[in-house]
């Protein structure tokens, strides 16, 4: 499918600028949504550990860990979010494409994301910038929607050919959360393809048939 990648990215962070609508819906989503996801976090990375939150949102995940010891850092596309999120004044946030991160080679022990890989539109480049700003050794704990259907990825885990199929984003009205903001059906299969190229190790994953995906790695 052949979509304006400027355009949509364009309309995108115009919608997540402005939707209130969308910022209270995020707001409604209790801690104990990623109890599971965070006890993962707090099992694994070190105390003290600087974390980076791609896709923070509201800031829960984020602000929730830097009351655990972590030095926590949340980016996020939507200045809206971003404004929202730091009100606690727990860990920072940040305005910043997940695609085109700005800070140095090797700046965090820990990057996390939740609910983001998928309103992402070249989730190549934002694999290709975790892998950029995570140290060596340093853990990756990605957490996801595993959209695509079974046989499509039992190819791509044969062919290590990744797919990454898009989808446009309906963006015309209010959307709380559904299919009509994701840029991509995302796969484990294709995260872990490329994860396997750069020769991460794969701590934990769910079964590629698994509606709920999860893929916590450690870089080389």
């Amino acid at each position: 499918m052949k979509v304006d990648v400027k355009k949509i990215k364009k309309s995108m962070k115009e919608f997540y600028s402005s939707s209130k609508p969308y910022l209270a819906q995020l707001k409604k989503h209790d801690i104990s949504v990623y109890s599971k996801y965070l006890n993962k976090i707090l099992q694994m990375a070190p105390k003290g550990a600087k974390i980076l939150d791609l896709g923070s949102g509201a800031g829960q995940v984020a602000n929730f860990l830097s009351t655990k010891g972590y030095v926590v850092t949340g980016v996020d596309i939507s200045p809206l979010f971003v404004r929202e999120a730091n009100k606690a004044k727990k860990a920072k946030f940040r305005v910043m494409d997940v695609t085109h991160l700005d800070f140095p080679k090797n700046s965090f022990d820990v990057v996390i994301s939740a609910e983001t890989i998928e309103h992402v539109l070249e989730p190549r480049k934002m694999l290709f910038e975790i892998n950029k700003v995570l140290r060596p050794r340093g853990l990756l704990f990605l957490r996801y929607p595993n959209r695509q259907n079974k046989l499509k990825q039992l190819l791509t885990l044969i062919t290590k050919k990744t797919r990454f199929e898009i989808t446009r984003p309906n963006l015309s009205k209010n959307v709380f959360g559904n299919d009509e903001d994701l840029c991509h059906k995302v796969s484990t299969a294709d995260i872990l393809v490329v994860l396997r190229n750069n020769h991460y190790k794969i701590l934990e994953t769910k079964p590629f048939f698994w509606r709920a995906g999860l893929i916590i790695a450690r870089k080389p």
